[in-house]
């Protein structure tokens, strides 16, 4: 501080401190950086300084002269206003600026569309495939037909620069004298109308050399709507010549520049659009006028178009096609809505959110200028919460924007959500004027808004749907069971995946294949063919191993093919379904069974597992979005690639939970998440079971962490490092993640829903076909991620910096590129490609913002950065979410790639490729796809295969979104009609009325997929999504519920137990011992199932002494059960609770010396283990003992033998029920309960005792490295 101020810091010291600092830190190294920060520190104070003397010295200056008034004076003239309207407006190098007709380059032969067309044709099977041909060959007719009256694409018999130049001088020399001579009139008019109101006829000259300077802007700011309409009909006149004699100067420019480039293309452009040739500026001064502010010419397609939106057809709705890059949001959007602002009519500009901010932009700097419109935004979601003070505001803003003759630019959801709003504050008793106010709004609207669409085949797609969710939330249907089953479907997809991949490689990708053992790599199904493989192989799972209290495999091979029949085929007979559902005894159609049943049909044969793993890809059409708000870990619907829609859900529910769990599956659980995870554990009952299954699926874990008790959560550094690495991607940590914390919170349910959702030129798709068929045009495989790129994106770029010729722009349609963010590809493209020219590379940030990245890393917006005029030295990326509506002006030798992805269809592929404007001419484009995407065993790829294919896909997403299409239409129609009954009065929405927009929502599994005998589903909600409100998230702190304390028993040791430790004689019956089974007797399990049906040849001899059995002091008059009282079974043997404990099974512990030919009864033993609580079984052989001591079937039912719907045995072979245990009805139930008594919960599933209750059939694979010695 004492050296300050300076330029740079002086370090003293001595050899011994340098060596002493230089043990810690480099000492250089942070000298070098201080003094960066000291000469900054110090430029700085120099400028604040510098900016202080002129501060100071500016008052001290002397003020210029003025200049003499009659050296600003403008001489008198005699020139009027008919004068100035007289000049002759004809100039003699229009006719010159006319190139000679040559006949139009085609690019491509109208035969080579035909003959993909044909192509076609012999693949459309359907009615609306034909028709879609039919419309195809219609088009490419247009385009022959268009061919001929096409002016030429370039053109080399336009006159030499220097008479460009000349003409420019000349039409230059016209505009002034045109403005001078306005000027003069404009000062000769105002003068004389002084005169006129003074009296005094000297001051004429005098008034006029003090008029304000006439400058262009001033004259044309009254071609503006809001001065127009007040000027005379001369001046109108007079105005509209002077404009277009500027537009005529800086055609020529164009041109000028064009000539001088030896841009062929352009100057065709310039020579074959003189403008105004189709419209009379008179007519639209606000279109003049903007051709003139912004330096451009409307050509004759645009005002066409522009003409068409101003006035529809018969005053109906109107779709306009217009080939891309051809100005459709640059010019006629703007020039439609300024026409159409007129006072009466409220104009909205519909976007949707990608290109908001670009479309924001456009409108602004077209109509925010010499228009003076101004651009209002509403950005509108349920999140605002509105009062009714609010909510008038807002129907004023509307109001002012009409008036003012303003544009609203709003986004569909923007819209909806106002009016789905209003019907719900309008049910809602505390919200009703706020309510009203709302509806009156959207009468408001109704009345005088005029909607202009750009993309409107993106905004008016069925995927999107505004739906608000209404009511209380509820549970889903079948509650936890129904993602754990799910998860267990996941389970098996996992382990079948490898073997269909070899099977059909071109049918699959998985990456991270090699991945720790126990995650789930990131897996795609590309085709059906290896999906229905994927299904075979699940149903023969569940037919052959079952799932989690769904005992399938037991039942008889009739009833097995039955369900098989039942999970897969999509229409069911009545036999078919008579079958499986047919209810009574030894039937499998039970209340316990039912939900999972039809919850696997759901997933196999209703297409819910292949909607997730066909239709969906992972951070393009979904994924998690933690930063937004409302907060949710579900997965939601993305717009994009790595676009998260800011508040959407999707509907159905096995959908959610699929994508939640594929979601964090890919991504693997954050530091965070594990802690939680650990915080829950810790907290759980049998926590040392669930942990052994976590390091089971990891073998790679250290020796030391694979025990419970070797995790210290507190050491946070300890288990970041050297823990949680294994366990981050595992799926079963993932999975209780997912059990515990996610979807016990947020899986919910709404019992009702408000929905809403948002009506050519012929020759335009044949004639992108054609570009696209251009020989130029080339398809490249991208290859597989070698040992060296450690992502796909890395295979891609490496690909592209290879092309020859070289690729200057990568567009993204196919979304190929998922590890990397748009910054990071920037980063890594510009770092690869190390020429001269290339400075810096375009892309959209995470706001949606034109962004460039220059050679030093410093981003910023490239309107406002020196690369805005400087695109030649640029590369640039578009990701998926951008390759539509973007406007970029290309240098014509720029050559772009093109991804390809699975379900890629034809329209959005043209607008990603349509990114180059002049791809027709000079920007040839690649295909680059992966061998998966589209491949035909090993033949060469070609275009016309590409274009082909993705007209195929086309038709495919025509016939997924017909069902959600009707099912709009009739909501739409229902709606109107609702809406004509409210509005006839023009009243606001009433209660009751608004009661009648409302829709179920929440559906049983059985409503959603139990087979109808018409073969009716509720399938049209798979890809909805929804807006959702969920309720305040709620605290919770589990708190164990202890028993009331009771007086305790007095120990009393009876005689007969002590002899019998004595002498070993035990009598018959005595008041000091009784059966093990009859003491729970006094427990609400055994009241419920009934002791007295237990058998009594079950373990006759496994007693338990009376003071064993009675631990409280109960009086008479009260009823306790005792579960919570039992003392747990530790005096003879231990129970085995957990694999880490040596087995017991022989009773043998501590025998020296061992006896001889002595031999435990295998039901004595199997007694014990069952009323002890017993987890896991030494053997198969155990299990298999415990499920005969049970009258359980312990593998597949074999002929003549009949099984309940949870495994027991119903009738053996020999006709008896329960077999030889003596059983007469199940007991599942009281083993759940007594596991629950000796544990505080349920078995966990993952123990062979869990298992076994849970209805599964356990092989010898399930013991296998768990036998103890």
């Amino acid at each position: 501080m004492a050296q300050w101020p300076c330029g740079r810091a002086e370090f003293s010291y001595t050899s011994t401190h340098y060596a002493r600092w230089e043990t810690y830190l480099r000492f250089n190294a942070a000298c070098e950086v201080i003094n960066q920060r000291v000469k900054l520190w110090h430029q700085n104070r120099q400028l604040y300084e510098y900016l202080d003397e002129i501060v100071e010295t500016i008052p001290s200056t002397s003020p210029l002269p003025r200049v003499k008034d009659n050296l600003r004076a403008v001489a008198r003239s005699s020139t009027t206003l008919e004068e100035v309207s007289g000049l002759d407006t004809t100039y003699q190098w229009a006719q010159s600026c006319t190139a000679k007709k040559a006949k139009a380059d085609e690019g491509t032969t109208p035969s080579s569309v035909g003959v993909l067309i044909n192509t076609l044709a012999s693949m459309a099977e359907a009615g609306f495939e034909k028709d879609y041909v039919a419309a195809l060959r219609q088009s490419a007719e247009s385009l022959q037909l268009a061919a001929g009256r096409r002016g030429p694409k370039s053109t080399d018999s336009a006159p030499a620069q220097d008479l460009w130049r000349i003409h420019l001088t000349e039409a230059e020399t016209h505009r002034d004298a045109t403005c001078h001579r306005i000027g003069q009139a404009l000062n000769y008019y105002m003068a004389s109308t002084s005169c006129l109101e003074s009296g005094v006829s000297t001051g004429k000259d005098y008034l006029a050399s003090h008029r304000p300077r006439v400058s262009p802007r001033y004259l044309l700011q009254f071609l503006a709507r809001d001065k127009w309409d007040c000027l005379p009909e001369g001046w109108k006149q007079c105005l509209v010549q002077y404009a277009k004699r500027i537009h005529d100067v800086q055609r020529l420019q164009r041109i000028v520049c064009a000539a001088s480039r030896n841009d062929h293309a352009a100057l065709a452009s310039e020579l074959n659009n003189p403008g105004h040739t189709n419209w009379d500026p008179v007519d639209h001064p606000d279109s003049l006028l903007l051709e003139v502010e912004s330096g451009l010419t409307i050509r004759n397609v645009q005002e066409e178009i522009a003409a068409q939106m101003r006035t529809p057809p018969e005053g109906d709705n109107a779709v306009m096609q217009l080939n891309m890059g051809e100005g459709k949001s640059s010019v006629i959007v703007p020039i439609v809505a300024a026409a159409l602002a007129d006072g009466t009519r409220l104009v909205r500009v519909i976007v949707a959110k990608p290109q908001s901010q670009q479309m924001l932009q456009m409108l602004t700097s077209k109509l925010g200028g010499m228009l003076n419109r101004v651009v209002f935004q509403m950005p509108f979601s349920r999140a605002l919460r509105v009062s009714n003070s609010e909510a008038q505001a807002i129907q004023s803003l509307l109001k002012r924007c009409r008036d003012e003759g303003g544009v609203l630019l709003v986004q569909p959801e923007h819209i909806l959500s106002l009016e789905l709003m209003g019907k719900e504050y309008a049910m809602d008793e505390n919200k009703l004027d706020t309510g009203r106010s709302l509806t009156m709004t959207r009468h408001f609207l109704h009345r005088h808004a005029r909607d202009i669409v750009d993309e409107s085949d993106e905004n008016f797609s069925v995927k999107f749907e505004l739906v608000y969710t209404m009511g209380e939330q509820q549970n889903i249907d079948h509650g936890s069971k129904r993602w754990k089953t799910i998860q267990e479907v996941l389970d098996i997809i996992r382990a079948a995946a490898p073997s269909v991949l070899e099977r059909f490689p071109d049918s699959m990708e998985i990456y991270d294949l090699a991945a720790q053992p126990g995650s789930f790599p990131r897996t795609r199904v590309l085709r059906s063919d290896a999906m229905d493989q994927l299904l075979d192989h699940i149903v023969s799972y569940i037919c052959d191993q079952g799932l989690t209290d769904f005992p399938l495999p037991r039942q008889v091979p009739a009833l097995r093919e039955a369900v098989r029949t039942y999970l897969t085929k999509p229409d069911l007979s009545d036999e078919e379904i008579e079958c499986v559902e047919r209810e009574g005894a030894g039937g499998f159609w039970t209340e316990a069974v039912k939900p999972t049943l039809v919850l696997l049909r759901g997933l196999i044969a209703c297409n819910v597992l292949s909607f997730a793993f066909m239709q969906k890809r992972w951070r393009v059409n979904y994924g998690t979005a933690l930063t937004r708000t409302p907060a949710t870990r579900l997965a939601v619907p993305y717009l994009a690639k790595d676009r998260p829609s800011p508040r959407s859900e999707f509907s159905h529910p096995d959908v959610v939970i699929i994508l939640t769990c594929l979601s964090y599956y890919y991504s693997g659980l954050s530091d965070d998440d594990l802690f939680l995870v650990f915080d829950h554990l810790l907290k759980a009952d049998q926590p040392e079971v669930e942990y052994a299954a976590w390091a089971r699926d990891n073998p790679q874990m250290p020796p030391k962490f694979r025990s419970l008790a070797g995790v210290n959560v507190e050491d946070r550094h300890q288990c970041m490092a050297h823990i949680f690495p294994h366990l981050r991607s595992t799926k079963s940590v993932i999975d209780y993640f997912l059990d515990r914390i996610v979807f016990e919170k947020e899986m919910r349910e709404f019992l009702q829903t408000l929905g809403l959702d948002l009506a050519e030129q012929k020759h335009t798709n044949a004639l992108v076909l054609g570009y696209l068929l251009q020989p130029e045009t080339s398809v490249t495989d991208i290859p597989a991620r070698s040992a060296n790129q450690a992502t796909d994106a890395d295979a891609l770029l490496d690909l592209v910096v290879g092309l020859e010729p070289p690729v200057r722009v990568i567009l993204d349609v196919g979304a190929q590129v998922l590890e990397l963010s748009n910054l990071q590809v920037a980063q890594q493209w510009l770092g690869r490609v190390m020429d001269d020219r290339t400075q810096g590379v375009v892309f959209f940030d995470d706001n949606d913002e034109l962004s460039v990245l220059d050679r030093s890393g410093y981003v910023e917006r490239l309107q406002t950065s020196p690369f805005a005029s400087k695109l030649d030295v640029c590369l640039v990326f578009l990701d998926e979410a951008h390759t539509r509506g973007t406007d970029l002006k290309l240098p014509k030798d720029y050559r772009a790639a093109v991804t390809l992805g699975a379900n890629q269809t034809k329209d959005g592929l043209m607008q990603g490729c349509m990114r180059m404007r002049k791809l027709d001419m000079d920007n040839p484009s690649s295909f680059a796809y992966h061998e998966r995407s589209e491949s035909r065993s090993g033949e060469e790829i070609k275009v016309s295969d590409i274009l082909i294919w993705s007209i195929r896909e086309t038709w495919i997403s025509l016939q997924r979104g017909v069902q959600l299409w009707a099912s709009q239409g009739w909501r739409h129609q229902r709606h109107q009609n609702l809406w004509v009954q409210s509005t006839q009065h023009e009243e606001p929405l009433a209660e009751n009325e608004a009661l009648h927009f409302l829709e179920d929502e929440a559906l049983t599994i059985l409503q959603r997929y139990k087979p109808e005998r018409p073969g009716e589903r509720h399938l049209g909600s798979l890809g909805e999504e929804q807006e959702r409100e969920l309720d305040p998230e709620t605290e919770r702190e589990r708190e164990l519920e202890r028993p009331p304390p009771t007086a305790p028993a007095k120990h009393s040791l009876h005689g007969d137990v002590q002899q019998f430790v004595l002498t070993g004689a035990l009598p018959s019956s005595s008041p000091g011992y009784m059966r093990a089974f009859k003491s729970l007797d006094s427990t609400q399990a055994g009241k419920e199932f009934g002791m007295a049906y237990f058998p009594e040849t079950r373990a006759p001899t496994l007693l338990v002494s009376s003071d064993f059995a009675t631990t409280v002091s109960i009086p008479k008059h009260q009823k306790i059960a005792l579960d919570h009282y039992l003392r747990s079974v530790q005096w003879v043997v231990t129970n085995k609770g957990q694999l880490g404990v040596p087995s017991l099974d022989n009773l043998r512990l501590f025998t020296y010396p061992e006896p001889v030919k002595a031999k435990v009864p295998r039901v004595l033993t199997v007694g014990l283990n069952v009323f002890a609580g017993q987890l896991y079984f030494n053997d198969h052989k155990m299990y298999v003992a415990t499920c005969r001591f049970l009258g359980l079937s312990w593998q597949k039912a074999r002929e003549g033998e009949e099984l309940d719907a949870d495994g027991f045995m119903a009738k053996d072979q020999r006709g008896r029920v329960g077999g030889k245990s003596g059983f007469y009805k199940s007991p599942i139930r009281l083993m759940r309960d007594l596991m629950e008594i000796r544990y505080g919960s349920q078995a966990s599933p993952r123990t062979h005792m869990g298992a076994m209750l849970g209805n599964r059939l356990l092989s010898e694979k399930d013991f296998e490295g768990e036998e103890r010695t």
